[in-house]
């Protein structure tokens, strides 16, 4: 478990790195490729509508297929898309090749996360899918700085080449780790419709309650994660490198941070409360966003900074728990296409908040847009609250009697 672990959070490394690249160099797409802000806006959106229409596919395959190669499979191509971005000489190329790498990445979260889920007990999960996504952090970090260095040093181009090589030479220990792995045949009792699997998720109201709340928290992060670059490099007059560091620096160390306390008090209250997670889950909602509010209105660069880190703990609190809490109240055969429909879900939302932020920057200001967007997750905070008041319990019951005697064990 520890090997498949370490080489996932690698793979996932190098995945975030090669979707976040492309934000830290908006200015320089301005200037060499003439991109207007609706256009930088919408090199987050269509990664995410894309990666959004085709996660339905991970519930389907993760099912019918083996997830490792699968995941094996998407490896490869999404490199082969970052490689192609680099030779981008137009927006609408670009646009294309992030298209392509919204389609290859989609699989792999879902596929990743249930492989792992399934393969801990639950007081553990939190920990082990918390210790995968920070990866993530770590991709955010590597993905803009390295974009912003190798812009200023080497052209924009280079970055994407790199990561596309680097991303195609990995698949292969990633196949030998497999090897010495298999997966074990899926049961009969697995083999069951897609069309079914979504009926019966759409009839557990907690499960629909995140669906409906987990939006709003993403409408906020993906515009913080596509454009908070670009607004310290406007606001406090830091250079490219600069800008991008201080933008991913202290988001992502807030984050994990969050992902460590949030996964360890989850995990730790759960053996008592089994709806600790969705508690956490709404509390990071409300706790995140004033958060925000400080870094929009600040005329200090430090306070400007701390609300980053600010925001950064409560996102790695709600990132800890997001992928795991579904696990508490659907079937044991759904969870792949439950984490696919999170997926689904929050895409066409998060990506016009790209986009629209683009469109909205000259009119109210990426300041007032934040504001706006933590006070929506506010409201979904509360929300979430209710939702598990009255459904948890219920739900969380009706899935512990599906289980077989030993897998209650995990559970």
């Amino acid at each position: 478990m520890r090997l498949l672990l370490a080489f996932l959070w690698i793979a996932y490394l190098l995945n975030y790195c090669d979707r976040q690249v492309v934000y830290s160099i908006f200015p320089v797409l301005k200037t060499q490729l003439g991109f207007t802000n609706a256009e930088l806006g919408l090199t987050g959106s269509v990664f995410i509508w894309v990666t959004g229409l085709a996660s339905p596919l991970a519930g389907k395959f993760g099912e019918q297929y083996s997830k490792r190669w699968v995941i094996l499979w998407t490896l490869l191509l999404w490199s082969a898309a970052t490689l192609l971005t680099g030779f981008s000489n137009s927006p609408a190329m670009l646009l294309s090749a992030r298209g392509l790498l919204g389609i290859t990445e989609a699989l792999f979260v879902p596929l990743a996360v249930s492989l792992i889920g399934s393969s801990v007990r639950a007081p553990l999960r939190s920990r082990a899918v918390a210790l995968f996504f920070s990866a993530q952090l770590c991709g955010v970090v590597l993905g803009g700085s390295f974009g912003g260095w190798i812009a200023e040093y080497f052209g924009w181009r280079w970055a994407f080449f790199v990561l596309g090589i680097v991303g195609a030479l990995f698949a292969a220990p990633l196949a030998l780790v497999f090897r010495r792995l298999p997966e074990p045949a899926l049961s009969l009792s697995r083999q069951i419709s897609a069309r079914s699997t979504f009926v019966e998720l759409a009839r557990i109201p907690s499960f629909v309650g995140l669906c409906v709340c987990f939006p709003a928290f993403l409408l906020l992060l993906t515009v913080l994660y596509g454009w908070l670059a670009d607004f310290f490099h406007e606001k406090f007059s830091l250079d490219l490198a600069h800008a991008a560091f201080v933008a991913t620096v202290y988001l992502q160390g807030g984050t994990a941070a969050g992902l460590l306390l949030g996964s360890s008090l989850s995990d730790g209250i759960y053996r008592r409360k089994k709806r600790s997670r969705f508690w956490f889950l709404a509390g990071a909602m409300i706790f995140g966003a004033p958060w925000v509010h400080l870094l929009g209105h600040t005329s200090s660069l430090t306070l400007a900074k701390l609300g980053a880190a600010g925001f950064g703990l409560a996102s790695g609190v709600f990132t800890a728990n997001i992928m795991v809490a579904p696990f508490d109240v659907v079937p044991a055969h759904t969870r792949t296409a439950a984490i696919a429909v999170i997926n689904t879900i929050a895409p066409p939302f998060s990506g016009a908040a790209t986009l629209f932020a683009g469109i909205w920057k000259e009119r109210i200001g990426i300041a007032q847009l934040l504001t706006y967007l933590g006070l929506v997750t506010l409201l979904a905070g509360v929300l979430l609250l209710v939702s598990t008041k009255l459904f948890f319990a219920k739900d969380h019951e009706l899935v512990r009697r599906m289980l077989p005697d030993d897998a209650k064990l995990l559970a």
